[in-house]
């Protein structure tokens, strides 16, 4: 683990802040108590030893600050995925699967060519198979796409918001079929894909030109930026917020959590 020097003069100045306060007698307080300048140095200089000799602290009160500040990171994302309930879980834009009336929504956020997306694929069908009261809440965030290259992630979001207008069922096979590419995709096979499951080509030519598209994928943007959510896949579930590939058995386990807690 690398130390920065901020991170080592805070420790410093924390260590300074608890040596004075010791040095407080009876009922003076800190502002109170006057020091010499011989004094200043002494007490730093038994600071300045002390790391020296237990270096191993260091590490230690810096995962403890890491941790401090996670909750408060946590705390924060919560209370703006509370603001934001209606967006997250009834836009009228993103497309829900298995029970609508379910008693635990689960919301994605994922990006057809993120491999962790396609990793979580599985887990989150698992889940709805074995799960008769989920209901899950597609959020498409397509930010794998740089500057220069053709908009692969983008055009895959587009167009499975195009294709749910011809059914959810073909939603899901189209989601199935590009994920199963593991990432390794073009606007090509986006298309071939399109045809061979049978979406009516005609109408996602059409459908695709409708701005409400590509508007609702920006309010996707804009809703990711308020609660924290800056990549792929994240989940949440309740007021909680969680990133990254869990693995079907946490997330099951979040769910269960979850659903106690109604």
């Amino acid at each position: 683990m690398t130390i920065g020097k901020s991170v080592i003069l805070k420790l410093f100045s924390l260590g300074l802040f608890i040596s004075m306060a010791a040095l407080s007698l009876g009922n003076q307080t800190l502002a109170q108590t006057t020091m010499s300048e011989e004094e200043t140095k002494a007490i730093e200089e038994i600071v300045r030893n002390y790391i020296l000799e237990h270096p191993e602290i260091i590490p230690e009160a810096v995962g403890i600050l890491q941790a401090r500040q996670e909750a408060i990171h946590q705390q924060e994302m919560s209370a703006a995925v509370i603001a934001n309930q209606g967006k997250l879980l009834n836009d009228g834009f993103s497309v829900v699967v298995g029970n609508p009336d379910g008693d635990i929504t689960l919301v994605e956020f994922y990006d057809y060519r993120c491999p962790y997306c396609v990793q979580s694929h599985d887990d989150v069908k698992r889940l709805l198979a074995n799960d008769p009261n989920l209901r899950v809440v597609y959020k498409q965030f397509p930010v794998k796409d740089r500057q220069g290259e053709e908009p692969v992630s983008l055009t895959a979001a587009r167009m499975s918001q195009a294709i749910a207008k011809q059914g959810v069922f073909l939603f899901e096979e189209f989601q199935d079929r590009v994920m199963a590419l593991n990432t390794q995709m073009n606007i090509e096979d986006l298309g071939r894909i399109s045809s061979e499951i049978g979406v009516d080509m005609t109408r996602l030519q059409l459908d695709l030109q409708e701005p409400a598209i590509l508007d609702g994928i920006r309010d996707n943007f804009t809703l990711a930026r308020e609660i924290g959510i800056t990549g792929t896949p994240s989940f949440i579930v309740g007021e909680k917020v969680f990133v990254g590939a869990l693995g079907y058995e946490r997330m099951k386990a979040i769910i269960d959590e979850a659903r106690a807690a109604n």
